[in-house]
């Protein structure tokens, strides 16, 4: 390998050592993201269940209605 070779090797390997903490980053957002939609779909799934056995609107806690506001802003809140 001749010595601008060898230069270039080295740029691309310290650009790639740069780059790490973004794509460090990148990666920690979109796993933050798929676990909240995760999440998200979990709670509406449970909703619907709720939905289904007649407990829709009773708060999973206490066993008050949720305020008709709430369920229309936030359809799966489970608790009042």
């Amino acid at each position: 390998m001749s010595q601008l070779d060898d230069h270039r090797v080295a740029e691309a390997d310290l650009a790639s050592v740069r780059d790490r903490p973004q794509v460090v980053h990148d990666d920690s957002v979109a796993l933050r993201q798929k676990r909240f939609e995760y999440e998200m779909l979990q709670m509406i799934e449970e909703a619907l269940d709720r939905l289904n056995t007649g407990n829709f609107g009773a708060c999973q806690a206490c066993g008050r209605t949720i305020a008709l506001l709430r369920l229309q802003a936030i359809p799966w809140a489970g608790i009042a």
